[in-house]
């Protein structure tokens, strides 16, 4: 029993920490759009990243610097 609710105040305050998780009420499409605004911001924060994603794209890191916050504004396209 003891077990059980150590789990559930685990689980809630990871929930409380990591927004992203969503609950049982977030949809498949909410879900995958958090994940890839996560990842763009992280490929944003990261300055090694996004060096080697603008040496992939041939184009200047505030190109796509500026490329990859528009992608975390706009309605994310998700495939089924």
């Amino acid at each position: 029993m003891a077990d059980k609710i150590r789990e559930k105040q685990l689980y809630e305050a990871l929930k409380s920490k990591h927004i992203g998780l969503g609950n049982e009420e977030t949809t498949r499409t909410e879900y995958i759009s958090n994940i890839k605004r996560d990842t763009y911001a992280s490929l944003v924060a990261h300055p090694a990243m996004l060096e080697f994603l603008s040496n992939t794209y041939n184009k200047p890191r505030q190109i796509v610097h500026t490329e990859m916050i528009e992608k975390m504004i706009r309605p994310m396209e998700t495939n089924k």
